[in-house]
């Protein structure tokens, strides 16, 4: 069994991997983690958990499929990437909370047409 890393927690990266790793044992460890991420060395890896190196976007994509977390892309894109700093963040949530958000918010939406159409009648 591989030893709890301390200073990589909080890493969004070592994170998703210790999430998955529930699932795969492989990815447990850096060195199980590479063969899921073709191009990506263990010492990048390392450097990418312990936030000395940024990852590249094609990295973080491969990690997301690896680790079966999209979300990782959203974050990235969000917290990381110079073009989505001005995008909010996706929070995680049930799929009935947020269909619950989808509905009110339709409903908003229906209310404000329905006042444009009587302020133009």
């Amino acid at each position: 069994m591989a030893r709890q890393a301390t200073k990589a927690c909080g890493n969004r990266y070592f994170e998703a991997r210790m999430r998955a790793a529930r699932w795969n044992e492989k990815l447990l460890t850096r060195a199980g983690a590479i063969d899921f991420l073709p191009g990506v060395t263990e010492d990048s890896l390392k450097k990418y958990k312990l936030d000395i190196t940024r990852p590249p976007n094609i990295v973080v994509a491969l990690m997301a499929d690896a680790y079966n977390e999209p979300e990782l892309r959203a974050w990235y894109c969000v917290n990381e990437c110079p073009l989505g700093r001005d995008c909010r963040e996706i929070p995680q949530m049930p799929a009935e909370r947020a269909l619950i958000r989808l509905q009110n918010s339709v409903y908003e939406m229906e209310q404000l047409g329905g006042n444009v159409n009587n302020t133009f009648n």
